[in-house]
């Protein structure tokens, strides 16, 4: 029983090695492609900072800088609705 056992685990091994091969073989071909488009001149970010995640984003916008990504934007002024008294009321 071992042996039939052991037969079975070498050809999905077989089959399993190759595959997980590709699979790493097309992301780091993915990853290389990914930094050169991160890295060309004609990429740029807009950063737009939600209010609990400010340190992020000052973070990702001090990493663009040392990666020499360019910061396209930075939204800090984000319209909220706020309800006021009609001066007419009275």
């Amino acid at each position: 029983m071992s042996q039939v056992l052991e037969e079975q685990f070498l050809r999905n091994a077989q089959i399993f090695i190759p595959a997980l091969d590709t699979t790493f073989s097309y992301s780091n071909a993915h990853t290389e492609q990914t930094y050169a488009l991160l890295g060309d001149a004609s990429t740029t970010f807009v950063v737009i900072p939600e209010r609990d995640a400010l340190l992020e984003a000052s973070f990702f916008v001090d990493r663009l800088t040392v990666e020499q990504i360019p910061l396209a934007g930075l939204v800090v002024n984000r319209v909220q609705t706020t309800h006021v008294a009609s001066l007419n009321e009275g």
